[in-house]
């Protein structure tokens, strides 16, 4: 599947059929296993990475960024799915973070909070920060995805 991903992102650019890479981050095991079926079985990516909170979020994304320095080939997320409330580093600590030093440097990957329990002030306070598209309420699920296929930051990477 790699190859063919390759084969098509080189050859026809303009003719991506999912999102090359996703960042799932969230601290419930159980919610990151259904997530990830569900992103790869609604044909979103086949290209997740789990992390299990904040921080080991942000050093995935610095570790991608240092590997791209010598590997063009490497996949930088286009999307980011973020639980808000973990331990270590929170949703909200992680946001503050990756717009302060990443939000410049990957000006197209998106973030789409994914949490339990959304309320009106959850609404206006992530007004603040320009990568998140959408919040989704937990459990992910195939309406979801296909919404999100519609959205007008990610929709360029659907045929």
């Amino acid at each position: 599947m790699k190859l063919i991903q390759h084969i098509v992102w080189h050859i026809l650019p303009n003719k991506i059929e999912m999102v090359s890479r996703v960042l799932l981050v969230d601290d419930d095991p159980i919610s990151l296993l259904m997530a990830k079926e569900i992103i790869q079985n609604e044909s979103f990516s086949n290209d997740v990475t789990i992390t299990m909170n904040g921080f080991h979020a942000l050093r995935e994304i610095e570790f991608l960024l240092e590997t791209k320095k010598t590997n063009a080939d490497t996949q930088i997320p286009h999307l980011i799915f973020l639980d808000l409330e973990m331990p270590v580093m929170s949703g909200w600590e992680f946001l503050e973070h990756y717009t302060k030093y990443y939000q410049e440097k990957l000006p197209d990957t998106n973030i789409v909070i994914l949490s339990s329990a959304i309320s009106d002030c959850h609404y206006e306070k992530v007004k603040q920060y320009p990568a998140v598209t959408r919040l989704v309420k937990k459990p992910l699920q195939s309406e979801q995805i296909e919404s999100l296929k519609r959205n007008h930051n990610l929709k360029k990477y659907f045929s």
